[in-house]
């Protein structure tokens, strides 16, 4: 007998207008998908409206692809004015980003894009990631090391958490 595939779902993802171009959906669908890869899941899962081009191309630049479509429920959708199928799109994760997925998240790789052996840093700089020595987030490091605050972004400026955030929020945690 086949084991059922663990999938994880993503049921909502946004970012501000103000945090736009900080990088702030990738970093943040990176740390989703880590945490999923984390649960043993095969494959991230996310159903988005059909009228929203935009973010199906983002989605698509990150590796998902269509894999089928969906409707609203008939009495939520009775209540909306633009078209409500939905396109249902998903990204498999291989064995090898799980092995990484696995070390990083063990503390035994670094989450923050620095050089190593298998070139991940240069890959991440062809995706427009942050310029070294800045973080997104916790640094790994193992026992005794200090977690530091997320730095600046590449613009030089932190943007002011949303309204009704504390500022004193790690915004870095996923659980």
């Amino acid at each position: 007998a086949k084991t059922p595939e663990k999938v994880g779902a993503i049921r909502l993802l946004a970012v501000l207008p103000a945090f736009l171009g900080l990088l702030v959906g990738r970093r943040l669908i990176r740390r989703v998908e880590e945490a999923m890869r984390a649960r043993a899941c095969t494959r991230a899962l996310c159903c988005v409206p059909e009228c929203r081009r935009s973010v199906l191309a983002w989605a698509a630049r990150r590796g998902y692809e269509q894999s089928g479509v969906a409707q609203y429920p008939k009495d939520l959708a009775s209540t909306f004015s633009r078209p409500t199928r939905l396109l249902v799109v998903s990204k498999p994760f291989t064995p090898q980003e799980k092995a990484a997925s696995r070390s990083v998240t063990a503390g035994g790789g670094n989450p923050n894009g620095a050089a190593d052996k298998n070139g991940q840093r240069a890959e991440a700089a062809k995706d427009g990631e942050e310029p070294a020595g800045q973080t997104t987030g916790p640094v790994g490091g193992g026992a005794g090391s200090n977690p530091k605050p997320p730095s600046p972004s590449s613009h030089g400026t932190m943007p002011p958490p949303p309204p009704g955030i504390p500022p004193h929020l790690d915004v870095g945690q996923v659980d």
